[in-house]
């Protein structure tokens, strides 16, 4: 992380404005095998600080896919089937889902069984 950012603050950093972000948790600590899902929601993928270059790098990300059209997309996933073999989204199979809504709500189906 600390060699794409400028600057990362390590944790508990009192110098650290972590106002408007929301720190998430490892829910699935604990558990044996979690089934996990990366779904981003929202109107943007993008902070509004971002200059017009970022912004624009990114619509151009989202046309087209179910971030567009559901307002989401699943960006991965990792699964157990009933024999306890572990199955993860490959990138070119979330890229494949997000274009698609049909996809895109099967992935969510077969996640929930």
């Amino acid at each position: 992380v600390r060699a794409r950012l400028p600057f990362c603050p390590p944790r508990g950093d009192p110098t650290l404005d972590a106002s408007g972000y929301l720190r998430l948790g490892n829910i699935a600590r604990g558990y044996e095998k979690p089934c996990v899902i990366d779904v981003k929601i929202g109107i943007r993928t993008w902070d509004a600080a971002h200059d017009a270059a970022y912004a624009e790098k990114r619509a151009r990300s989202e046309a087209g896919t179910t971030h567009e059209t559901l307002g989401f997309k699943i960006c991965g996933a990792q699964t157990y089937d009933a024999n306890g073999e572990v199955r993860k989204l490959s990138r070119d199979e979330c890229k494949a889902i997000r274009m698609s809504e049909s996809m895109t709500r099967q992935a969510l189906d077969d996640f929930v069984r």
